[in-house]
């Protein structure tokens, strides 16, 4: 296959590092599955053709497996090999899911906490304790000591992520112990892509706190040994360069990582369906992927549009085409059933026009969702990206609100299209919008507000008191900045900023008393992640507050001057306890059993499935249980008296939105790559190869 112009923006030059993203649901490991597959194949438009290909999830709920129908791996980061006639004889192609193990950071920074309390440090530069005492830096010692103690507590839940993604850049083919020539990266639904791609900054900077604790310590060490002699070079001196070395070496591929996005080694490409919330998303997720550079730059060249439905066919074809599908769906729900005998099942149609708006959601709900009970106050509707979750919680959220209740739904997925499915623009109110006016024939009492959590401006509150809680470097006579300190603990991940955002929400939820409270969730690795972020964030604000407990006795004792009031200090702390308490009323919210119910939506498919029965199994089993009350099966088949018009009504929906995909890639200099959708789902390899005519334009795949 020549290198044909659908590909050519995304393979020439060729890339070392290939994103492939979108909106959840798509077909994005479908579709990467299929091209990586492709990649190493002798049809490759690849010259010349790389000798090995590794195919690495990013994704926390791994499909990529599912797709090549591999067993689940035997361990973290198992690399599998895959055995085709399919692939090039000089070529390789492996599958894995990323996985990078950060246990030797944490146990160099561990054991430097070993040689950082009093007596232990006293002892290794052989001087008196009452040295150390003296000059005033126990208490600030000891708190560094407690925190390093436990160096994971510095790293937020999903860390592991940031780790694996920048071991993309080292990593190396265990049958031939080279670098592979091409990495294809499944990833995460595009707001925690975009998450992702900024995690290498907030590794950097976490690390580039604790490197200045370098110094800090070195200070002291120097202040030890011009007052009281001492050993020229102590055990804490040892641990500290060991723990730099490692800190360099991941700040060195940070580094690495962002040239090589400026200068388009790593390749960039979306992959959309033809619907609106899906256009939506690939418009917003484009123009956040080119901002990630600096300055910012065109990363994002290609748009495979996947799920088109094929030109109109005749009657008996169209019959067939659907029967089969139906077939397929079919198997896969009731698969579903069998695993799970003591969980209802609820089958959602697919509809031949697109559900958006409240009166089509107030049908939905009325005529297809489940009614939860009165005793479930809190519902959680997660699962798959793009399975229509959004969908489901905005319906049921409408049809809770037309029974007379007083309803509060809640995006907390980056990617908002709350706001998409609901018709309104719900970004500009933090208090929520009011779309009481708009519900079809409101009965009395019924209330319906909708909020899409803002992480900016609820992280700056929360980081403004941070920062006024970590003083200025007082003690630099000393060599130990209390500052660093604070700036450490400062240092926010991405993803929490979404539960501080949440948690801002829990008052304004309580004074509302609602009646209901829906929330709509990030997909299914995301949605985990979530429900034990809480605890970090509490666990931090309790650090940052011990801290600044030590601090300031410590600048008082050696003359230092803070900028602040007493009066602004205890406002600072206020705010940091009022964040507290958010956090234990949102972890409450989402773990009580009896009143908070989960909704794993899933549409009929093998991956959709797969990863569901995964996802209710962690729900039961992980650190923050959650009641699963029931599974919804979205965008169910049947089989159509006149399947022939039932296809058209889909068909006509869907061009008014290539249409508009269309415009938008001409303005943007995207080429589109069109991929139909197939009356069989595509898995294995074989399954897979049948998108390939595809990836060479249109033309090849009608042929």
């Amino acid at each position: 296959m020549p290198l044909s112009s659908p590909l050519s923006p995304l393979l020439s030059p060729a890339p070392s590092l290939l994103f492939l993203t979108g909106k959840g649901g798509v077909g994005k490991t479908t579709i990467t599955s299929s091209l990586s597959l492709l990649l190493s194949s002798a049809s490759s438009p690849l010259d010349p053709k790389p000798s090995s290909v590794l195919l690495a999830s990013t994704d926390p709920a791994d499909s990529a497996r599912d797709a090549f129908e591999l067993p689940p791996p035997e361990y973290p980061g198992e690399v599998t090999p895959i055995s085709s006639p399919l692939l090039s004889p000089s070529c390789s192609l492996s599958v894995t899911a990323l996985s990078a193990d950060p246990s030797s950071l944490l146990s160099s920074l561990s054991s430097l906490s070993s040689s950082l309390d009093v007596p232990s440090l006293a002892a290794s530069l052989g001087v008196p304790p009452a040295l150390l005492q003296s000059l005033g830096v126990a208490p600030l010692l000891e708190e560094l000591s407690a925190s390093l103690a436990d160096p994971s507590s510095l790293l937020p839940p999903g860390a592991d992520e940031y780790f694996s993604l920048l071991s993309l850049l080292n990593a190396t083919n265990p049958a031939t112990g080279r670098p592979y020539d091409l990495v294809v990266c499944d990833t995460a639904p595009s707001g925690h892509t975009l998450r992702l791609l900024g995690g290498p900054r907030f590794v950097d900077t976490t690390l580039g706190k604790v490197l200045k604790f370098r110094g800090s310590v070195a200070g002291v060490l120097a202040k030890v040994r011009s007052l009281g002699g001492g050993k020229q070079r102590s055990d804490a001196e040892s641990s500290l360069d060991e723990a730099v070395e490692k800190i360099d070496g991941l700040q060195t591929l940070v580094k690495r990582f962002s040239a090589q996005l400026s200068d388009k080694t790593i390749r960039i490409a979306l992959v959309g369906i033809p619907t609106t919330l899906s256009y939506l998303e690939t418009v917003r997720t484009a123009a956040s992927v080119n901002e990630i550079t600096v300055p910012p730059s065109p990363l994002v060249a290609s748009l495979f549009l996947n799920q088109l439905l094929p030109p109109s066919p005749a009657p008996a074809a169209a019959a067939a085409f659907l029967s089969r599908r139906v077939r397929s769906q079919t198997k896969r729900i009731e698969e579903l059933e069998a695993e799970h005998p003591d969980l209802p099942v609820t089958r959602v149609p697919y509809l031949d026009r697109e559900v958006a708006g409240l009166p089509a959601l107030s049908f939905l709900s009325s005529s297809h969702l489940p009614q939860p009970p009165d005793s479930q106050r809190t519902l959680v509707f997660g699962g798959k990206g793009g399975v229509g979750k959004t969908t489901c919680a905005a319906a049921t959220a409408v049809g809770l609100a037309s029974q007379g209740l007083s309803v509060a739904v809640i995006s907390t997925d980056p990617a908002h299209s709350l706001g998409d499915a609901l018709g309104s623009d719900l970004s500009s109110s933090p208090d929520g919008v009011d779309l009481t006016p708009l519900l079809p024939s409101p009965p009395p009492g019924a209330s319906l507000r909708a909020f899409e959590v803002d992480p900016a401006s609820a992280i700056e509150d929360l980081t403004a008191a941070l920062s006024s809680l970590s003083p200025p470097p007082a003690l630099s006579d000393a060599g130990l900045s209390p500052a660093d300190l604070g700036s450490l603990l400062s240092t926010l991940p991405p993803g929490a900023d979404e539960v501080v955002a949440l948690g801002s929400l829990v008052g304004i939820l309580e004074r509302g008393g609602y009646d209901r409270v829906v929330i709509d969730t990030a997909p299914t690795g995301h949605a985990l992640r979530l429900l034990s972020y809480p605890r970090f964030v509490d666990d931090l604000i309790e650090r940052a507050l011990r801290v600044s407990e030590k601090v300031l006795p410590a600048i008082k004792l050696l003359g230092g001057k803070y900028q602040l009031t007493d009066e602004q200090i205890d406002a600072a702390k206020s705010k940091l306890l009022g964040v507290q308490l958010s956090m234990f009323a949102l972890d409450e919210l989402l773990s009580d059993e009896e009143k908070t119910a989960f909704y794993a939506v899933c549409v009929p498919t093998k991956l959709a499935t797969e990863e569901t029965g995964r996802l209710v199994k962690e729900l039961a089993e992980g650190e923050v249980k959650v009641k699963v009350a029931g599974i919804i099966v979205n965008q169910v088949l049947a089989d159509q008296e006149d399947a022939g018009k039932w296809l058209d009504g889909v068909r006509g929906e869907q061009d008014k939105v290539v249409e508009r995909y269309e415009r938008w890639a001409k303005e943007e200099g995207v080429e589109v790559v069109k991929v139909d959708m197939i009356d069989e789902e595509p898995k294995g390899v074989y399954g897979l190869a049948a998108v390939w005519p595809y990836f060479g334009g249109r033309d090849d795949a009608s042929n």
